[in-house]
């Protein structure tokens, strides 16, 4: 996909192949290692479905299984077959569903205050406050964040801009480690 005497991507085979995820494989930043293109899977009109059994997705679960096994042959010398790394990985996504539903719970008034500003906040305590804004076309966006003091007094505060950003939410990461590392220089 690297058009290898420019170091760009390679739009036309990004389009042939890819053409649906142009605009997001654009906006990824090349690598400064050089690696080797290659194919790894395109959808085929002769792949079996596996049947619906989690209603998460079932690839990381494979992907680990299929990690785990690795591990286990080369280091305890143990195989397993196909069919068993899928029931395996079939077998935890259904575990962590399991896990993860949302329980019912009692109905209860809460106890503490359901917004943070209604905490009363000791006068010595300084609160970071961030935010971020994303262009989903181009990638870029802009940071923010100020520190204020116990006494609502805005001690420091800061922007930033960071292109190609994948997502609204990876942009709101990026305003928070802004601001840490901007606390940290500043010694809060």
């Amino acid at each position: 996909m690297i058009n290898h005497t420019t170091k760009e991507w390679n739009v036309e085979a990004i389009r042939l192949l890819l053409p649906h995820h142009e605009a997001q494989i654009l906006k990824l930043p090349l690598s400064s290692m050089a690696m080797e293109d290659e194919i790894v899977w395109l959808p085929e009109k002769n792949i079996i479905n596996l049947p619906p059994c989690v209603s998460v997705p079932l690839y990381p679960w494979l992907l680990w299984s299929l990690w785990t096994s690795r591990n286990q042959y080369l280091f305890e010398d143990k195989m397993f077959t196909e069919n068993e790394v899928l029931v395996r990985a079939t077998r935890l996504a259904r575990e962590w569903q399991e896990a993860n539903l949302p329980k019912a719970l009692p109905n209860r008034t809460p106890t503490l205050p359901l917004h943070p500003t209604d905490l009363a906040v000791s006068p010595s305590v300084i609160q970071c406050f961030s935010d971020a804004a994303w262009d989903k076309e181009s990638g870029n966006s802009g940071l923010g964040w100020c520190f204020q003091g116990g006494s609502a007094t805005i001690c420091k505060q800061g922007s930033a801009h960071r292109p190609f950003v994948a997502s609204a939410l990876a942009a709101e990461a990026w305003a928070l480690k802004k601001a840490l590392k901007d606390a940290i220089a500043s010694k809060l």
